[in-house]
């Protein structure tokens, strides 16, 4: 059992810190859910039981990592009075504390996400290749970021995001009871609007730590694989929710 500020990422020891297990899961996930056979599976029954349990669970779980994930990031800014990146100056241990539990439980909590795609198919639908990135790339972002001890690019996305999924859990619990409410086209626009800003992050980082005379002004501890493959990640969602935006909203104005 972990308490936050006893937290340790240790690869091969702490769960599903091992990449091996990542690519074996997504693998799987991958496989199984493109199937052409597993569409076979529709049962609206079931969906109807399962999905509303499911996005209320991830409404409260959503708003119990949104509160923690603030307030240790806000610390941790306090505190090293950095809001970019963590100094290596300032601190040079391993990934651990309490900020880095809440990453961690927000890094889990993306697995049990992947049940979306079950319902998706109980219900009979597509699986797209937006549905596929969104889920399986920002498990393998956090793994890098935990891994590489670069708590702020997680940290960041992790507030974010959970505030999109509380609203956007929320908008398909209500669905499920039959309600249709008419703000689907804003949650879109604020979907995309944490890609944009998870884009703004890397320009900003480059500013803080810019070269001068050949000389590095700040050193972030960490790797840059964590930052650059985050925002690879954020361009290649942009491009597909602005795509779903303009097939989805454009198309019936028109």
């Amino acid at each position: 059992m972990y308490y936050p500020n006893e937290f340790k990422w240790i690869r091969g020891e702490t769960p599903l810190s091992n990449i091996y297990e990542l690519y074996i899961i997504l693998g799987i996930y991958m496989f199984l859910f493109s199937s052409p056979r597993i569409f076979a599976y529709k049962n609206s029954k079931i969906v109807n039981l399962l999905s509303p349990i499911h996005n209320i669970i991830l409404v409260l779980m959503s708003i119990i990592m949104f509160i923690p994930l603030t307030y240790y990031t806000i610390v941790d800014y306090l505190d090293s009075g950095i809001l970019i990146c963590e100094s290596t100056e300032q601190n040079n241990k391993v990934t651990e504390g309490q900020l880095a539990f809440w990453i961690y439980i927000f890094y889990l909590s993306k697995f049990y996400e992947l049940f979306d795609t079950m319902l998706l198919v109980l219900r009979g639908k597509t699986i797209t290749w937006l549905h596929y990135l969104h889920h399986t790339s920002v498990i393998l972002v956090f793994w890098l970021s935990l891994d590489s001890g670069w708590l702020h690019v997680p940290s960041h996305i992790g507030i974010f995001n959970s505030f999109v999924h509380i609203i956007m859990y929320t908008y398909f619990f209500l669905t499920d009871l039959g309600y249709r409410p008419i703000w689907k086209k804003y949650l879109t626009t604020l979907q995309i609007s944490q890609f944009v800003y998870g884009l703004t992050y890397i320009p900003i980082l480059l500013y803080y730590i810019r070269i001068e005379d050949f000389n590095i002004i700040h050193q972030c501890k960490g790797s840059w694989m964590a930052p650059i493959f985050t925002c690879i990640v954020n361009v290649g969602n942009l491009i597909l929710f602005l795509n779903f935006y303009s097939s989805t909203f454009k198309n019936k104005t028109e």
